[in-house]
């Protein structure tokens, strides 16, 4: 009876460490930062926003935010920085990564580490969630301006990530010490039944031959009947898919689509004249500027109102694909202008392809719609988006593409102003000519907006 309690008491010991394993991972997924009630207002007020421009993360998404959330967070104030070329701020927001990537990785670990009964790699796992989380917490949150503001609070995750770790830790001691007891008893036990083995071996021997052929000769009927009935089940059903195969085939549709390849000679490199191409019925220009930035303009010949992509291919000199570079246009009405930086060109290539693709769009273009005003502060110009029309406007992707002599310079994309009493009709951007204090202002003499997307 004492054995049994014992094997009973240790299988309720790893069913606990497993549920106590699940709640530490779903810390993952539960607030780790909740919004107080004035801020959540505020955020709720434009749910739909995106929280810096270009980015998925809006603000309904930073309500209460879990650590999946936070590390987005980290991640956009990384690329924003190495954008502004904030090396400190970029060297922090990776060591903050850093550390949630091991606290995430290690939870999964742990989790799979007690499923297959591994002690040690599942007390290395704690040490290493411990550790992170416990660091984490105390050196980054606590000190967070968020936090000390009282724009946020700590949410149920951050006691969930400091706290299981240790609980679990203490279960998988008391486990080792059982698992240690539980050993010795078998032991004995084995010894016990190998004695009684090697007694009754030779004799279990015979009697078992004598078994199977008792068994093959009374029930011999049986087995076999189901053998036919399985390969006449497994023919039907190799018939059956093979005339749904058949149907498939002949009731199969015409593929309607506009996108296809066009067969166009590689282009060799893109360089500082400007190279004026047509793709689809949509015309373009592509150029390097002084600063080796891909820029590229044109204009939508399309009827309607199309989603548009164009695709550059660049290949090394066995023509194998280095890398792919895309722009894409959604909702772009005819003859609108578009203009952007091609990101992703590698710096050295042999030649390259550009392909299009045309679809007609399947929501209504809101380009048309807007008005377009500019006030220049500085070394700063201000860009107000507004809709003729009493919709909202959610977002929009502006670009700018600066001028000297009639030749482009560069082309950037502004950024969005938060403005908390805006209008639902009308959005404010800016650009900086001068993009920190190191660098040289963008010498022009003109400049030209452009509105790609809007929604």
């Amino acid at each position: 009876m004492k054995k049994l309690n014992k094997k009973m008491i240790y299988k309720i010991l790893r069913i606990i460490i497993i549920v106590l394993c699940v709640i530490n991972l779903s810390g993952l997924g539960l607030p780790y930062l909740k919004s107080n009630d004035e801020y959540k207002e505020a955020l709720m007020d434009h749910p739909n926003l995106p929280v810096q421009e270009g980015y998925d993360l809006k603000n309904k998404d930073i309500v209460n935010m879990n650590l999946i959330e936070y590390y987005k967070m980290m991640d956009i104030a990384q690329r924003v920085s190495e954008k502004e070329n904030i090396k400190p701020v970029v060297e922090e927001m990776l060591l903050r990564k850093g550390i949630l990537i091991i606290i995430a990785v290690s939870s999964i670990l742990l989790l799979v580490f007690s499923l297959f009964n591994k002690n040690i790699l599942s007390i290395i796992s704690v040490l290493f969630i411990e550790g992170n989380a416990f660091l984490y917490n105390k050196v980054v949150i606590d000190q967070t301006t968020a936090v000390v503001n009282g724009d946020y609070s700590k949410g149920i995750a951050y006691y969930i990530i400091c706290i299981v770790p240790i609980i679990i830790f203490i279960a998988y001691i008391i486990k080792i010490i059982m698992e240690l007891a539980i050993k010795e008893i078998k032991e004995e036990r084995k010894k016990d039944k190998e004695e009684r083995k090697n007694k009754k071996e030779i004799y279990n021997e015979k009697i078992n031959q004598n078994k199977v052929l008792r068994v093959i000769k009374d029930h011999w009927f049986g087995p076999l009947v189901i053998i036919i009935i399985v390969v006449l089940l497994g023919s039907l059903g190799l018939k059956i898919r093979q005339s749904f195969k058949e149907y498939d085939e002949q009731n199969k549709p015409l593929e309607t689509s506009s996108k296809k390849k066009e067969t166009k000679k590689p282009e060799k490199t893109i360089s500082n004249e400007p190279i004026e191409m047509t793709r689809e019925n949509v015309d373009f220009t592509i150029i390097k500027n002084n600063e080796d930035e891909v820029l590229i303009y044109g204009k939508n010949n399309n009827e309607g109102t199309n989603d548009i992509s164009i695709v550059f291919y660049f290949y090394d000199d066995k023509d194998t694909l280095i890398k792919k570079s895309k722009i894409s246009l959604e909702a772009f009405p005819q003859d609108a202008e578009f203009a952007q930086n091609l990101d992703n060109v590698p710096n050295s290539y042999h030649h390259y392809e550009v392909y299009s693709y045309v679809d007609k769009a399947e929501k209504e273009s809101t380009i048309n719609e807007l008005k377009v005003s500019t006030t220049e502060e500085k070394d700063t110009i201000k860009i107000t988006i507004k809709r003729n029309s009493s919709k909202t406007l959610n977002s929009a992707d502006i670009y700018v593409a600066f001028f000297k002599d009639e030749i482009i310079l560069k082309i950037e994309k502004a950024s969005l102003i938060y403005n908390r009493n805006r209008k639902n009709d009308e959005l404010e951007y800016k650009i900086e000519t001068k993009q920190n204090y190191y660098a040289d202002k963008i010498d022009y003499d003109n400049y030209k907006i452009y509105i790609n997307s809007a929604s």
